[in-house]
């Protein structure tokens, strides 16, 4: 068997056949990082898609107009403006 070296305390088993377990902040982690990767990427692709309508974006806070009223995408998420 090979040693671990580092925390080995978990906090739920995700699967209990395989014994895969959530390791301490894991999940927060793992969530911060998907709703950048959305912010950043997705958001952009989905404004620039041409599908929804003003209207839509400015609801779903994907777009603003800023000062000048200039249409500006909002590329962060909601807790980092």
């Amino acid at each position: 068997m090979p040693k671990l070296n580092g925390q080995s305390e978990v906090n739920e088993t995700v699967d209990k056949y395989t014994g895969t377990v959530w390791k301490d902040g894991q999940r927060d982690d793992i969530k911060e990082r998907k709703d950048k990767y959305y912010w950043e990427v997705e958001v952009p692709r989905m404004v620039n898609s041409g599908t929804y309508s003003i209207e839509t974006m400015l609801e779903m806070g994907w777009v603003y107009f800023n000062d000048k009223e200039e249409m500006c995408v909002n590329n962060k998420p909601p807790s980092e403006r």
